[in-house]
């Protein structure tokens, strides 16, 4: 019983996206894997640049984690120079994500570019899928832990407090913390 409905559920996923869908599970995933294990940073680099990611050089990738590949692709990575992804951070590649130069992502961070109850799931008719791109400008700082939900943008010189979930844009030079993120302080340009 349990396996008819898998592959139900199954039929329904390529029913909707395609046989792509197949083809992107059997290879893309197990690739993802892949440059999370590589011990060394600049692999990870060449990999996704191979794989059609836009990575500037002087990049920083720790152990990431890759996710929305089923769908979307490695092209959806974009990141600038001197940017620094801290170990164990999610990052959904559903739809864009543009990381600007001199960014930091630190620890377990998580970089949401859809929502999705699955195709499946009765929630499916109330919660539809949506997927937009996620943008953190210039010199931006992202806390450990920190949840950043689809369609926001992290302005310029800004800062998430570890743990902050962010549910809407973040205006430059400015400080949140929080569920869900609120202002706390306006940092001064220098």
């Amino acid at each position: 019983m349990g396996l008819m409905k898998l592959l139900k559920s199954y039929g329904l996923i390529i029913k909707k996206r395609g046989l792509k869908i197949i083809f992107k599970h059997i290879f893309l995933k197990p690739y993802a894997m892949l440059i999370k294990l590589l011990p060394f940073y600049p692999l990870r680099v060449l990999l996704l640049k191979v794989a059609g990611a836009k990575i500037h050089l002087s990049a920083y990738i720790q152990e990431v984690n890759l996710m929305g590949m089923d769908v979307g692709s490695f092209k959806n990575l974009v990141v600038g120079e001197n940017v620094h992804l801290g170990e164990e951070c999610l990052i959904d590649l559903y739809d864009k994500v543009y990381l600007e130069k001199d960014s930091v992502i630190s620890p377990k961070a998580i970089l949401l570019t859809h929502q999705s109850v699955g195709v499946w799931s009765p929630m499916a008719k109330y919660y539809p899928e949506k997927k937009l791109p996620l943008t953190i400008k210039e010199g931006a700082w992202i806390g450990a832990g920190a949840i950043l939900l689809f369609g926001v943008t992290i302005g310029k010189m800004s800062v998430v407090a570890a743990g902050s979930v962010v549910v809407k844009d973040v205006p430059p030079y400015t400080v949140v913390a929080g569920n869900p993120a609120k202002v706390i302080k306006k940092l001064k340009k220098k």
